[in-house]
């Protein structure tokens, strides 16, 4: 079974992404979907712990041929310049009977969701889980695995029958769940 698992606003703290990267290698996920602000921490978040934006570029280049990442808004150039994956403006997916689009959440957001045909809009940038049907769209964020706003270290995961999982990244113990095929 095909399953992405979807994370948002590293900023750089590779302790965080090296767990992220075990729970992908032991999941069975095929594909990882990033929301954006890879390595920079950006001027108004303090530095996460474990800062080694080297390091995490060097890590996700080992699984380019399974990334699909969006720009952030501390992303910038020269982030793109380090990694041997696309750091796209937006993307959309399909998977199965999902549509999918993602971008960071500056420009669109929960709050002015993107127009079209999806059943599912990723974004990230609040730091926070979100997780809410909208005009038939399902908006959701994995929140931050390295800056919560709200204590949440998450992930999420899709799978192609419409499960949706939010987890945390330190203990894998689910926060939520639902279908979005249902």
């Amino acid at each position: 079974m095909k399953k992405l698992m979807v994370i948002s606003d590293i900023h750089g703290s590779i302790g965080q992404l090296k767990k992220a990267i075990d729970i992908f290698d032991k999941g069975g996920y095929t594909s990882l979907v990033i929301l954006g602000d890879l390595y920079y921490h950006g001027p108004r978040n303090p530095l996460p712990e474990k800062y080694s934006p080297k390091e995490c570029y060097e890590l996700l280049n080992q699984y380019k041929d399974k990334i699909y990442c969006v720009k952030g808004n501390c992303d910038s150039e020269v982030d793109q310049m380090v990694s041997e994956f696309k750091l796209n403006d937006s993307l959309s997916l399909s998977f199965n009977d999902i549509t999918i689009y993602c971008d960071h959440g500056h420009k669109y957001g929960p709050d002015n969701p993107p127009k079209g045909l999806y059943n599912v809009y990723l974004f990230g940038h609040y730091h926070v889980i979100h997780h809410r049907l909208h005009k038939g769209m399902y908006l959701l964020s994995p929140g931050s695995i390295s800056l919560p706003k709200d204590d949440n270290y998450a992930y999420l995961s899709i799978c192609e029958n419409g499960e949706v999982k939010f987890n945390d990244i330190n203990t894998n113990e689910l926060i939520f769940e639902l279908n979005i095929l249902h």
